[in-house]
């Protein structure tokens, strides 16, 4: 039997970054220099080649989703999970960059040009507010960068996996799955539009509703989807299948790739993306374990990945300088892995940091010691690298 290891795990968040850097970096040209558009040379569907990745990229999100689902099923049948831990261990690791980043936004970046035709990102730190700067630190704002919105939303997804196991526990894989597909076509077609129903209009001023059931993709779906597959190892299972099947070949793994990139760009689009998400998985997995040296590059850009996702914005829309740095190579199959690049070395010199802190509060004890009861498990979580 297969075993899905954390090493798989981390390969598989180093797949969904570099998505998520390519759909930042694609997707949205409004939120770029002008002339600084990082060039392709062809087209597909009639598409940008570099937009229509872009577009596909955001299978980033229900990636993590479904390895969160997937990990936090399998630690809660461990009787090892700890809602409250893994909460304050995400927002442990958002306050690291925010502490670190924003008082460089307001130092530095307070007064940019108009570097895009979107407005919100060259003036993010022309003004300070309080009330933003509180907004933010807790999360619930987006003052000073639009893509943290997936904090908020991942946990109020985490909240509600106690709802999510209750349903998954008593059913058949199958009967699961079934439901899930009925929750994203009620999704689309009733939850998602109850607002325009005048008897609902009260809920287009409801934080719960507009930040997460009024969403246009039901995200929630893959984390659902993750924990389906964790219950009885029926994500092994599908890998296993892929492998009995001997689709695992490089040529046809490629094939796989291809067809379900045009499938879920051009046809069928973000509505299964939860249905999407588990096969990207097998395919993408059993393609980069064939190079240790690739499986190797990918696990360290899975370990540096929630630090590459908090980061990497300010590099490409917020901190002018930094923006013509990115796009200083000018074609887009050069721009993207500068990014990567720069956002992980980012990460890293980010967690050495707070190392040396580590250290050297420690140090500061052993010379002159004080009640550090109040303190010590924030600095555990440094030197453990949960920040």
């Amino acid at each position: 039997m297969y075993k899905f290891t954390k090493q798989d795990t981390a390969i598989l968040k180093g797949v969904a970054i570099i998505l998520m850097l390519a759909h930042h970096l694609f997707f949205f040209p409004t939120r770029l220099p002008e002339k600084m558009i990082p060039i392709s040379f062809t087209k597909i569907d009639h598409i940008d080649t570099a937009v229509y990745i872009g577009r596909f990229g955001k299978m980033c999100v229900p990636i993590f989703l479904f390895l969160s689902g997937y990990g936090i099923y399998k630690t809660y049948i461990s009787g090892r999970l700890s809602i409250p831990d893994r909460i304050y261990n995400l927002y442990i690791k958002f306050w690291k960059v925010f502490i670190v980043f924003v008082p460089i936004g307001f130092m530095y970046f307070s007064n940019q040009p108009q570097y895009c035709k979107q407005e919100g990102f060259y003036n993010t730190f022309a003004k300070f507010e309080l009330v933003g700067l509180v907004r933010s630190f807790t999360g619930l704002g987006l003052c000073y960068n639009r893509e943290w919105w997936f904090l908020k939303y991942f946990v109020i997804t985490i909240l509600l996996f106690p709802l999510i196991y209750k349903v998954v526990s008593k059913r058949t894989f199958w009967e699961n799955v079934w439901i899930i597909i009925a929750f994203v076509m009620a999704f689309k077609f009733v939850i998602n539009n109850l607002h325009t129903f005048p008897a609902f209009e009260p809920l287009k001023n409801s934080y719960l509703y507009s930040n997460f059931v009024g969403k246009q993709e039901p995200y929630i779906s893959s984390f659902w989807m993750g924990c389906v597959m964790a219950k009885d190892d029926q994500f092994e299972k599908l890998i296993l299948k892929y492998q009995q099947l001997r689709l695992n070949t490089i040529l046809k793994d490629c094939i796989a790739l291809t067809v379900l990139l045009i499938v879920r760009n051009s046809i069928i689009g973000i509505e299964i993306d939860c249905v999407y998400t588990p096969i990207l998985c097998v395919v993408s997995l059993d393609l980069l374990k064939k190079s240790k040296l690739i499986s190797m590059v990918f696990i360290q850009l899975g370990k540096q990945s929630t630090n590459m996702w908090l980061i990497h914005s300010f590099f490409i829309y917020y901190f002018y300088e930094c923006v013509k740095i990115v796009l200083l190579p000018k074609y887009a199959i050069l721009v993207l892995p500068w990014l990567v690049l720069i956002s992980f070395v980012s990460g890293v010199l980010l967690d050495f940091g707070y190392k040396v802190l580590a250290y050297v509060y420690h140090l500061i004890v052993r010379i002159f010691p004080f009640d550090s009861r109040h303190t010590g498990s924030m600095v555990e979580a440094i030197e453990a690298g949960n920040v």
